[in-house]
């Protein structure tokens, strides 16, 4: 990890900020001194500096603006990836409960054996599952694969 990104990482807005007003602040003053110097009076001085702030202050917006923006844009994709995981925990979730289910059907156990652990809870579970996964907006899943297979699952649940 090199020196640049980790000043990236670490540092919030505020310490780039005040970065940039060790760097902007002496050269202000070096420039201005020049002037000086080479015997500009202070109205013109003024109005370079005037013109110079002017010109800083719209680059800081634009900057805070774009900042913001990035921000908002790395917040919508945090969030959608959040939203992606939760439909497919749901949907694992509804494959283990069948999948539990069917390989319980599979060892063949008496009726009422099945009745008894279905009404303890795992009528209450495969329910809850199902319900879940009708909740999900297939249309988002994003391929067409992927909604006939949700599909599919909540059919044969049902």
């Amino acid at each position: 990890m090199g020196l640049k990104s980790i000043i990236e990482e670490s540092a919030p807005f505020a310490i780039r900020l005040l970065w940039v007003c060790f760097i902007a602040g002496p050269t202000f003053w070096l420039v201005v001194s020049a002037l000086k110097v080479l015997g500009f009076d202070n109205t013109v001085i003024a109005y370079w500096v005037q013109a110079v702030g002017s010109i800083g202050a719209i680059v800081g917006v634009f900057v805070v603006a774009n900042w913001q923006m990035r921000k908002q844009q790395l917040l919508r994709e945090e969030q959608e990836r959040n939203r992606l995981l939760a439909m497919y925990a749901v949907v694992r979730s509804a494959a283990k409960h069948a999948l539990s289910l069917d390989q319980f059907a599979k060892e063949r156990p008496e009726d009422n054996v099945f009745r008894a652990f279905w009404s303890d809870g795992l009528s209450g579970t495969f329910h809850a599952a199902l319900q879940a996964l009708k909740a999900i907006p297939v249309h988002e899943l994003g391929r067409a694969e992927l909604v006939i297979q949700c599909l599919s699952m909540i059919g044969a649940m049902s």
